[in-house]
């Protein structure tokens, strides 16, 4: 059974400060803010083509992450920060690295 990403979503947003920011503790115990970005959703259309064109079976809860948020980055700081990428990044990302000789 998948997560559903809705409530865990919510559960993140409401932490954040009204800045889009989060306190977090980092390894050595410092607290530092971290920052999220939301990218505006892909609709039905984009999420039907990108699986499409790729051939590639998407998790239910990453096609409702993605009809919510086109990617994202997440826990942002001065020396991290995890992106979940959008359709379009990661369709020119499969174009550069996925040679068809590969396959």
């Amino acid at each position: 059974m998948q997560p559903d990403i809705v409530p865990i979503l919510d559960s993140l947003k409401v932490r954040v400060s009204k800045g889009y920011t989060l306190i977090q503790e980092e390894y050595t115990g410092d607290l530092i803010d971290v920052e999220f970005q939301w990218n505006n959703p892909a609709s039905k259309e984009e999420i039907e083509s990108f699986t499409e064109k790729t051939g590639w079976v998407l998790p239910d809860s990453y096609k409702e992450f993605l009809s919510m948020h086109n990617g994202a980055g997440l826990f942002i700081s001065e020396t991290h920060q995890i992106f979940i990428h959008s359709i379009e990044e990661i369709m020119q990302y499969h174009a550069r690295m996925c040679l068809k000789t590969h396959y």
